[in-house]
């Protein structure tokens, strides 16, 4: 089972430490196949198959930590050089006056709601 895990670092060592955990056991891929290639033209089959089945395992472990990798990096560059039209400040500072004053109506308790609040949450209207 896989498990996707998540820590902390300084935003100034993540650049370091995305590069601590690039894989470390990635072999030329071509010398594997010339492996595999060898062993079916003489005709060892279930060694060749082996072999592939051991290439596509390492394969896939360097292609998910790559992945991490590049999605941190990603991560990384949104944070050091955000795009100014994607701002959140100053988006989330952009609100209209009218919606604001309708939101803050609906969010206001009604003399009901106070009502029943302060008889403890007991609500005697008939339903």
């Amino acid at each position: 089972m896989e498990v996707k895990i998540n820590y902390v670092v300084h935003l100034e060592d993540v650049v370091s430490e995305v590069a601590r955990l690039l894989p470390i056991d990635v072999a030329d891929p071509n010398d594997k196949i010339e492996d595999i290639r060898q062993n079916l033209l003489e005709n060892r089959v279930p060694v060749a198959l082996s072999l592939i089945e051991d290439l596509r395992r390492k394969m896939y472990t360097c292609d998910q930590r790559l992945a991490d990798c590049q999605a941190v990096l990603r991560g990384y560059l949104d944070v050091k050089n955000p795009p100014p039209e994607h701002n959140r400040q100053e988006k989330d500072l952009d609100i209209d006056l009218e919606q604001f004053k309708e939101l803050q109506k609906m969010i206001q308790p009604s003399d009901e709601t106070t009502r029943i609040v302060e008889k403890g949450g007991e609500d005697d209207s008939p339903s």
